[in-house]
């Protein structure tokens, strides 16, 4: 069996994938022919094929491992076909094409619009060719597959088993053998797979997805890749090997990126680069010259100073050398007297303040001090400024009792009219009670309150009592008599409403009865319905009473009453309830619990709009049930106030308790768990502390170790320090007394520079030496030797150029430096290229004379010539590239020999 090799290159790494073997299978698909593969088919118009294996193209997502084998392609054709047709069939399609020699692509249409595109010959193709011969166009009747060219694609037409006489399952056949390790080196994998064609599925048979993958894959592992070094990045250029004067500065890189590893390569570029560096000329250190004389003393009388200088000059510093500030001073001080001065008195340190004089609230405490440092001497003036001093002091701030401030304003009247009433309030705040004192409930109430009038009420008028009745209008037949009433009683008042009604009534009368003849009044309105629902009737009536008959006149013949029928609508129903319920179960096993009942609203239920029984009663109630006494466990009630505390000052103790007794302890409870006591410590004041001296602290050094002078020791004011008011040491807290007499140490110190040597080399870098005793003056009753003021002699460098020389090598021949044990090769200048029309005139030269790279050609010369004693450098193009293209060059150097 033959297997194909797939080499692909990621990130600097070789993997090397073993194409799968080809598979086989029952041929269950039919040959229809080769056609143009472009969207206006009509078979394509509505059903686009779509692609869904690629042997062609292995970057492809569609590549399943099997890579078209050219020299047996008619099996690498029958295994696309295959596993083409199988996918179509997963994927319900009927029909699938091959294409470009190594695509499957799949779709699904009827036969009627195939047979229509087999008919038309704008859409059939010559393109194909058989997979066991590329002569010819495809045998369309051969059992064999046939493929397209780019293009086109060959159809097939899956093998319609639905009218099959049975259904068969699909099973796999037996696993083909694992493929070769697809990496020939590193991690790969080894593959094998079935197809589900043993038996393929008939009809409406199941396919193989339910009986497991239709492929497998295990790991191999092989040796380590190769892998080729790479070189890295440039580090950053390093430090100059001259501070000044001209130097070289080097780079370098390293095949590290990656490493050369398992017999790759190494890497073939350049690893170091270098520069010219610190070409600014060296500095020159300055140096001091001679001190000047003695300046005058700075002070009259007393101890004074006076100074001397010197200046930086021999010689100045120059292109940044250092300054004389590391040889010493530029100017120096001794102690000088004419005589003594007179001493103004001083005032020694404040004593410390007094106790305060109040024990809270505003004090005052005072603290004292002397005209004793210095005591005034020599003519001096006494101390100018107080003694004594006086401070504010407070320990703690005495209790305010609270006071009310002034009332507000009075508020709103609470009635828009007739009498109400305001309200007025006024705050604890002048002063606030504070530090204790009492609130301000002890001297009256916070808020005030007072009737209020904002304007009267309206009042509506009633009638008075009517007045008796006037004498009759008439001494016979229909008269009429009237009487009066008022509107006072009482009057309206404040836009009250006014009485309704007539104040004048009039009735008939008569001292002589006339004969009347009754006449009807007007009907009256409906009256009410003697029923508001289920049918009633609505009456309304006349009289005989416009007159009415008196005196022997008729009575009215005409009726006077009428009816009519009103309120037929049904009545509402109200709802009532029924009888309770049972009661229930107590809520509780002991205690007071609830129990419940219900009732429902069903005796009759709401009808026609009646009202619900909710305005009649609840639907539910409870009463409160006992069974038995719970058991009450016992509970601590508040506790008390704290007591007063035990001491005035200092730490003292204040107590306060609490009973069981919220609630007691019943039926069986538990007593309280805790304690009834409860201590706490507390401090009203610190108390005051006297200080005292804490013991002498041994002397202190000498101040000087030589001469007259003096030694102190002290004490502090701390075993204990004076605290809360209480009394400062007395005494002084430091001691002074003389140091034995020891004659002083003299330093020495140096006198004049010599002058300078001359230059140790005669060409090149030198030195200089200038030399100094230390007699100015010489060290004496162990004083120090001048060393501390720096060496007794010091260089300073010295610079004579050497004759510089010049070489030239025409290009291809080796220009050879050699100083000859005079030193070492120091290269001031290079070029590579062409500068003048006599030098190495061979053609052709052409006459150029601006031609080279003098930075490149001095860098290359330099790092091989560079501090040694003697070199070779090739003049060509193969070592400092080619500047000029055409031009026969020369390599100039300028040098000369150091050392």
């Amino acid at each position: 069996m033959a297997w194909r090799i797939v080499f692909l290159l990621t990130a600097g790494f070789v993997y090397a994938y073993a194409a799968k073997p080809p598979v086989t299978c029952q041929r269950s698909f039919s040959k229809i022919g080769c056609f143009k593969e472009v969207n206006s088919r009509p078979d394509l118009a509505l059903n686009p094929m779509k692609l869904e294996i690629n042997d062609r193209d292995p970057s492809s997502s569609k590549y399943q491992g099997y890579l078209i084998d050219w020299k047996n392609m008619e099996a690498s054709v029958h295994s696309l076909a295959c596993r083409c047709a199988s996918a179509a069939r997963s994927l319900k399609m009927n029909y699938f094409s091959l294409r470009f020699w190594g695509e499957c692509w799949v779709g699904k249409t009827d036969m009627g619009k195939l047979v229509i595109t087999l008919r038309d010959p704008k859409w059939v193709s010559t393109d194909c060719v058989n997979s066991w011969s590329f002569l010819g166009v495809c045998d369309h009747k051969h059992e064999k597959e046939c493929v397209a060219k780019a293009g086109s694609g060959y159809i097939y037409f899956l093998d319609d088993t639905s009218k099959s006489e049975e259904n068969i399952d699909g099973a796999y056949s037996e696993w083909s053998s694992y493929t070769e390790c697809s990496a020939t080196c590193g991690f790969g994998l080894m593959e094998r797979e079935r197809t589900c064609t043993n038996p393929a599925p008939v009809g409406k048979g199941k396919d193989c997805s339910s009986l497991g993958p239709m492929s497998d894959e295990k790991p191999c592992n092989l040796r380590e890749c190769p892998v080729n070094g790479g070189i890295s990045e440039w580090t950053d250029f390093g430090p100059c090997s001259k501070s000044c004067g001209g130097g070289i500065s080097v780079r370098t890189r390293s095949c590290t990126n990656p490493s050369p590893l398992n017999g790759g390569k190494n890497c073939s570029e350049s690893i170091q680069e270098s520069k010219d560096c610190s070409t600014d000329p060296c500095p020159i250190d300055g140096n001091y010259g001679l001190w000047n004389a003695w300046g005058t003393c700075s002070a009259d009388c007393g101890d004074g100073f006076q100074t001397r200088q010197r200046e930086c000059n021999n010689p100045k510093p120059q292109n940044g050398g250092k300054s004389c500030e590391l040889a010493g001073i530029s100017q120096e001080s001794r102690l000088c007297k004419l005589k003594d001065c007179p001493i103004n008195g001083g005032f020694g340190s404040w004593s410390e303040f007094s106790p305060c004089s109040k024990l809270c609230g505003d004090g005052i405490q005072t603290r004292t001090r002397k005209c004793d440092q210095p005591e005034p001497a020599h003519g001096g003036k006494d101390c100018e400024g107080t003694s004594v001093e006086t401070n504010m002091c407070k320990i703690v701030d005495c209790p305010i009792d609270g006071k009310y401030g002034q009332w507000n304003s009075w508020g709103t009247c609470s009635v828009n009219c007739g009498t109400g009433v305001q309200t007025r309030q006024r705050e604890c705040n002048s002063p606030k009670p504070e530090y204790g004192g009492k609130s301000c409930e002890l001297t009256g109430f916070s808020e005030d309150s007072r009737t209020c009038k904002i304007k009267e009420c309206p009042i509506n008028g009633k009638w008075s009592e009517w007045e008796s009745f006037g004498a009759c209008t008439q001494t016979c037949g229909s008269a009429l008599r009237s009487r009066k009433r008022s509107c006072n009683n009482p009057k309206p008042e404040y836009g009250g409403q006014t009485c309704d009604g007539s104040d004048i009534m009039t009735e008939s009368c008569s001292f002589i009865p006339c004969p009347v003849n009754g006449g009807l009044s007007e009907w009256t309105v409906f009256g009410p319905c003697s029923k508001s629902c289920g049918g009633g009737i609505s009456v309304r009536t006349r009289t005989c009473t416009n007159p009415s008959p008196s005196n022997g006149g008729k009575d009215c013949s005409e009726p006077t009453l009428e009816s009519k029928i009103c309120s037929s609508d049904p009545c509402p129903i109200d709802g009532n309830f029924g009888e309770w319920n049972s009661w229930g179960t107590c809520s509780v096993d002991c205690g007071t619990g609830v129990q419940t009942r219900q009732r429902e609203c069903n005796s009759p239920k709401p009808q026609y709009g009646g009202k619900t029984c909710d305005l009649i009663g609840i639907t539910q109630e409870q009463r409160e049930c006992k069974l038995k006494e719970c058991p009450i466990n016992g509970g601590f009630g508040s506790w008390s106030e704290f007591s007063a505390c035990s001491k005035l000052c200092g730490d003292g103790v204040q107590t306060r308790t609490r009973k069981c007794d919220q609630p007691e302890p019943a039926y069986g409870g538990k007593d309280c768990v805790g304690t009834t006591v409860e201590t706490n410590f507390c401090k009203i004041v610190d108390c005051p502390i006297d200080g005292s001296w804490s013991e002498w602290e041994p002397f202190s050094e000498c101040s000087q170790s030589c001469g007259s002078t003096l030694k102190s020791r002290k004490r502090s004011c701390t075993n204990p320090a004076p605290q809360y008011g209480g009394k400062a040491c007395e005494g002084l807290d430091t001691m002074t007394t003389a140091c034995p007499f020891v004659p002083c140490p003299v330093n020495g110190g140096y006198g004049q520079w010599s002058s300078y040597s001359s230059c140790s080399k005669d060409c090149g870098q030198g030195t200089r030496t200038r030399t100094r005793q230390c007699d100015s003056p010489s060290p004496a009753n162990g004083g120090r030797n001048c060393d501390v003021f720096g060496p007794s002699s010091e260089q300073i460098n010295c610079y004579t150029q050497c004759p510089t020389q010049s070489a030239i090598a025409c290009e291809a021949e080796d220009l050879n430096i050699n100083c000859y044990g005079r030193g070492t090769i120091q290269i001031s200048a290079a070029n590579y290229g062409r500068r003048a029309d006599h030098i190495c005139t061979r053609w052709p030269n052409r006459w150029n004379r601006n031609c080279g790279n003098e930075w490149n050609s001095r860098n290359v010369v330099t790092s091989r010539c560079q501090n040694q004693a003697a070199c070779s450098v090739r003049a060509g193009n193969e070592v400092f590239g080619d500047p000029c293209w055409g031009i026969y060059k020369y390599l100039e150097v300028q040098y000369y020999c150091s050392g």
